[in-house]
């Protein structure tokens, strides 16, 4: 017969046994493709820096925008005037197309218009979740062939490859403050995390598989991401 004392010792190392298992199954359940905490001595444009984990060993390419990382941290140099600003996204390729990318920004004065991009194929092909700098998270994408409303037009035509909004959430952030927004596509499945608390939520009904992942940011040069992560859904 157990004594209780044994019993007591059984099922406290059955506890921490179990909690174990969990926490293993937790970071088997997803891992990381592609990681960069931009940490460079000296300047750096994005495309000369290697990122810290890279998925498929390519490196970053650019859409558009001058990004130089410098001091843990990208900023985005082209620096126009806020009313000729331009959308800068620089690109990863994570090999998968179900992902979760994540942003991660200390905001400083300026426009902050930033966040991360995935199942990017080109300017006008794309899902993104940013912070518009006007206290909102903004979800939506962009397909070549389809309007605003996400009604299928001619390439050609002067309203293709309108930007759809899918979702909005409040989210009044001030200067000085760190914060992170995560997109994660599973499948159909689009989900938006700010601060790791899951806000908007959609459906690509476009099938959407490029493995192109990144950053965005417009502006007038302000912007200083600090970190980026992209990790497996499971």
């Amino acid at each position: 017969m157990i004594k209780r004392k044994n019993i007591k010792l059984l099922v406290g190392t059955s506890v921490v046994f179990f909690l174990l298992i969990v926490s293993t199954i937790t970071i088997w359940a997803t891992s990381v493709l592609s990681s960069d905490e931009f940490d460079a001595n000296q300047k750096t444009e994005i495309t000369e820096h290697d990122p810290d984990t890279d998925a498929t060993g390519n490196g970053w390419s650019v859409e558009l925008g001058d990004g130089e990382v410098h001091n843990g941290s990208v900023k985005e140099k082209s620096d126009p005037a806020v009313e000729v600003s331009s959308d800068y996204r620089a690109m990863l390729d994570a090999g998968d197309s179900d992902v979760s990318a994540k942003v991660v920004l200390e905001i400083e004065s300026g426009d902050q218009i930033w966040g991360p991009v995935v199942r990017h194929s080109g300017p006008r092909d794309w899902i993104m979740a940013f912070h518009d700098h006007f206290g909102e998270i903004i979800l939506g994408k962009k397909r070549p062939d389809e309007n605003s409303i996400g009604d299928t037009v001619a390439i050609a035509h002067p309203s293709a490859g309108g930007f759809q909004e899918l979702g909005r959430v409040d989210a009044v952030w001030s200067n000085n403050q760190t914060h992170s927004i995560e997109l994660e596509v599973d499948g159909s499945a689009i989900r938006v995390y700010t601060d790791d608390v899951l806000v908007p939520t959609a459906v690509d009904d476009d099938s959407m598989t490029s493995t192109f992942v990144g950053i965005f940011s417009r502006g007038d040069g302000k912007n200083k991401l600090q970190r980026f992560d992209v990790t497996t859904v499971d």
